[in-house]
């Protein structure tokens, strides 16, 4: 918001409570009040996609940050969180801490492509690690049954935040949060606040402070130079958040 507003340019703010829906609402909205472009933190997806083009054709162009669409040519830019590039901290910190044991994954079998992509690195990062089993994935519903099946279990890894806050309540009522703990590959508020609580052992999060100011930058330069960049795609590393001053 400084940034724009040093630049001339003031903001109105929407919300979209991470539903595609409401996220569509509100760049139809930009539309409809003929704003003269739109940051949008995105969802990725087909649903963005077809978002940012109806954009298109109203004049609005959109600048995305946080997460790509598939399709280049069609946003202003898109400024990406790069889980990928801060796996490595991640593994880092699972190996220092989850020294015996085994662990398992939750399945994103069914999840959007970035999502398995992700989930897939995270897989190889993870076995890499000398000293800890792995037990694979398994689904969401069966994780209940078996940490009260498997007394070795010592950590659990989640890529997205609604199975992390889905998994985290089954730790807790299981009575083994002090003995198992929890990672997520990609976290959001609500995890980092479990972090806090120490149910979350440490997520991965989203640069938002430079995502945005690299966003902003690119928007400005669109219409001082007609185009954000010959760049479209870029990244920003992801942070390790363990609710210590170090993250």
């Amino acid at each position: 918001r400084q940034r724009l507003g040093e630049a001339g340019y003031s903001m109105t703010w929407r919300t979209y409570d991470g539903q595609i829906e409401n996220q569509t609402g509100a760049i139809e909205e930009a539309g409809l009040v003929r704003a003269r472009a739109i940051i949008c933190d995105s969802l990725g997806g087909d649903a963005t996609t077809a978002a940012v083009k109806a954009s298109n054709n109203n004049h609005v162009p959109v600048f995305l940050m946080n997460k790509s669409i598939d399709q280049m040519g069609v946003a202003g830019c898109q400024i990406v969180t790069n889980e990928i590039g801060a796996l490595k901290e991640l593994a880092a910190h699972f190996a220092e801490n989850v020294s015996e044991g085994a662990y398992i994954s939750i399945s994103e079998e069914n999840a959007d492509q970035r999502t398995q992509e992700l989930s897939n690195k995270t897989q190889v990062a993870l076995e890499r690690i000398q000293g800890s089993g792995n037990f694979g994935e398994i689904d969401l519903e069966q994780i209940g049954s078996f940490i009260d099946e498997h007394p070795e279990l010592r950590a659990i890894v989640c890529i997205t935040p609604e199975k992390t806050r889905s998994v985290a309540e089954t730790l807790v009522a299981s009575g083994r949060r002090d003995q198992i703990k929890l990672y997520c590959v990609h976290g959001d508020n609500m995890v980092c606040g479990l972090v806090d609580q120490g149910i979350v052992e440490a997520c991965l999060v989203k640069p938002g402070e430079e995502l945005a100011s690299q966003t902003a930058d690119k928007m400005i330069r669109y219409f001082r130079q007609g185009r954000a960049d010959w760049v479209e795609r870029q990244y920003v590393t992801a942070l390790l958040y363990t609710g210590s001053d170090e993250s």
